[in-house]
């Protein structure tokens, strides 16, 4: 920790970093389908034919909105909001926060 200014290098690195940050979680927010999910389609198989980072199976597909990918945007919104909320952007804190709680309380059920 600075012993000037009391800010730490995390807490430094963060301020640089947030503009990059909220950029990267818009385009995340950009992403998603009409019912609010990352949904994505394969033509291919194998190595191009599965969203997400399950081990691959030759010949087989797997798409739509697997639980994985949309995991890892929730944990990515909500970073986005704790790191806004420590530097004191309350309002981008509280509009992540906001998508979080949406995508956390959305109901696995089969879409059609």
């Amino acid at each position: 920790m600075d012993i000037v200014t009391g800010v730490g290098a995390s807490e430094r690195v963060a301020i640089y970093t947030l503009p990059d940050h909220q950029k990267a979680a818009r385009y995340i927010l950009s992403q998603r389908n009409k019912q609010g999910l990352i949904w994505r389609t394969a033509t291919g198989t194998s190595d191009w034919g599965i969203i997400g980072w399950r081990n691959v199976i030759k010949n087989y597909r797997l798409l739509g909105a697997t639980t994985e990918v949309n995991a890892e945007r929730y944990a990515a919104l909500r970073t986005m909001a704790q790191m806004a909320r420590v530097l004191g952007e309350h309002e981008v804190s509280a509009e992540f926060a906001e998508h979080a709680g949406t995508l956390k309380g959305f109901r696995w059920v089969l879409l059609t």
